[in-house]
């Protein structure tokens, strides 16, 4: 039967590809199983070089973000998954290599799998977060208009502010232009429980799982954001209580 035939010739495809994988040019390889449609075959030939930049390509062209945040994952600590290798549980993975593609990646991928996308960069220590801004404020766009304040507003948990969260308390990141942003997001879509203690400054006694359940307070120890900037922002979205705190901080009571 032809089906047959067909799975006979693709095996036997396989095997030779396997076999001289090392010896073939890439450029050409690729550039013969494209001609001829070949999906899996190109998708084999990556995982045989080990050439994440073509597997997350191919991940992401077919709309299997999960396979490609797998990848990424996996990667971040030096292993790949159940039948990516065809030698050993490990490989060498250049220095910075990961951070580049998971910054490359970024906006396809939060755009398809926001939460695991935001998982995935906090499980890395090298990732720069300023250049993630472009795919924040793509995700934050993506989730249409401004919803209701708290657990209800649309899409559940915002996690542009739980990634920026992470990089402020967690990570001590200093970057002004991300503590802007992060005012910008909460004073667009936290309570006041969020916003007011990080505006001031100060730490947060009240939970904040009314928000989303992942979220920690937020301390706003170290203040790094444009305190006039947050007061238009607070102004700007009718955030009364937020704005008064900004006033006092620059010492306008009168306001």
């Amino acid at each position: 039967p032809a089906d047959a035939e067909r799975t006979a010739v693709d095996s036997e495809f396989a095997d030779f590809i396997t076999d001289k994988f090392r010896h073939l040019n890439p450029a050409v390889t690729y550039g013969l199983l494209e001609a001829h449609g070949g999906a899996q075959e190109i998708e084999h030939y990556a995982k045989l070089c080990e050439d994440w930049q073509r597997l997350l390509e191919l991940h992401v062209k077919n709309g299997q973000p999960l396979r490609a945040l797998q990848l990424l994952e996996s990667l971040l600590h030096g292993k790949v998954p159940d039948g990516l290798a065809s030698r050993g549980a490990t490989v060498h993975v250049a220095e910075g290599e990961v951070e580049r593609l998971l910054e490359e990646f970024s906006v396809p991928l939060i755009a398809l799998e926001p939460q695991r996308t935001v998982d995935v960069w906090m499980r890395s220590r090298r990732l720069d977060p300023a250049k993630l801004l472009p795919a924040l404020m793509l995700y934050d766009e993506q989730r249409g208009s401004r919803p209701a304040r708290g657990a209800t507003s649309q899409g559940g948990p915002h996690h542009g502010i739980r990634y920026l969260h992470h990089c402020v308390e967690t990570l001590g990141c200093t970057q002004p232009v991300l503590h802007n942003y992060l005012v910008l997001l909460l004073a667009s879509h936290a309570p006041d429980a969020l916003l007011v203690p990080f505006l001031a400054g100060q730490s947060s006694a009240s939970s904040t799982s009314s928000f989303s359940a992942t979220s920690v307070p937020l301390t706003g120890a170290s203040t790094h954001f444009d305190v006039q900037y947050a007061l238009r922002v607070c102004q700007q979205h009718q955030r009364h209580e937020a704005s008064v705190v900004l006033y006092a901080r620059l010492g306008l009571h009168a306001e």
